[in-house]
């Protein structure tokens, strides 16, 4: 247990200093990430859990609540990019370059929810279905592409 109690302070640690030091870097997430994980084999490796009824429902309604962000992780993201793109284009114009946003959040709208019915309806064609699959790296491609623009 103090091996992650530990780690746990450690991960803190590093944190707060590429925090402190480059607030906009991609690793700040994955640091927060390190540091719940590190957080969860505490609570794990002290068996507070088992002796608890309190606290064991308290970790389920947690976890749930992660698991629901989780999914709902994409329509946000569908929200936020149909939101930014109405955004840029009223306020800097009808141009080519400040449809992107708008155009990734109508790409991913029709990738996630209307070409699965077309393709399934297709899938004898194994053209088509190799399509789907190009664009679905394409997609994804655009998404990282997309994240990591703001982090740079």
């Amino acid at each position: 247990m103090s091996v992650f109690v530990g780690l746990f302070f450690l991960s803190v640690v590093i944190f707060f200093a590429f925090y402190f030091i480059e607030r906009r870097s991609i690793f700040i997430s994955l640091f927060a990430l390190n540091v719940l994980i590190w957080a969860l084999a505490v609570v794990i490796s002290t068996g507070i859990l088992e002796n608890n009824d309190f606290l064991r429902l308290l970790a389920i309604a947690v976890a749930g609540l992660i698991a629901v962000g989780l999914l709902l992780g994409p329509l946000v993201l569908l929200v936020t990019l149909y939101l930014n793109g109405f955004q840029i284009l009223r306020r800097e114009g009808l141009r080519f370059h400040n449809f992107l946003s708008m155009g990734l959040a109508v790409a991913l709208t029709f990738y996630l929810f209307i070409a699965p019915f077309v393709v399934q309806s297709l899938s004898a064609i194994s053209f088509f279905h190799m399509l789907f699959i190009y664009i679905g790296f394409l997609v994804s491609y655009a998404i990282a592409g997309k994240h990591s623009l703001y982090n740079l």
